[in-house]
């Protein structure tokens, strides 16, 4: 299940952003450099995988790592970091 979601760069990069913070859409296209459409998308892929979770909050959604896969995502991006396959800038 991990090993799909690090199949792509920008969900690698979503999921690190998420490992530290809670964020809506808008906050991960901006930090990441994406529309948010690209952003939804992606998210939407994460959250069928079971590896974030999301609470509305008035107008807005935010997503965050889904706990019980919270430690394994952890551990699958500190590798990824150490192996270089984790990107800072926009792809």
């Amino acid at each position: 299940m991990i090993a799909g979601a690090l199949a792509d760069p920008t969900r690698i990069r979503l999921l690190s952003v998420l490992s530290t913070d809670t964020c809506c859409v808008g906050d991960l296209a901006l930090v990441l450099g994406l529309s948010q459409s690209a952003v939804s998308h992606q998210l939407r892929h994460l959250k069928a995988l079971g590896l974030v979770r999301s609470r509305r909050r008035g107008k807005h959604i935010f997503y965050a790592l889904a706990g019980k896969y919270e430690p394994d995502v952890v551990t699958a991006l500190r590798a990824a970091a150490r192996e270089g396959t984790l990107e800072a800038g926009p792809t």
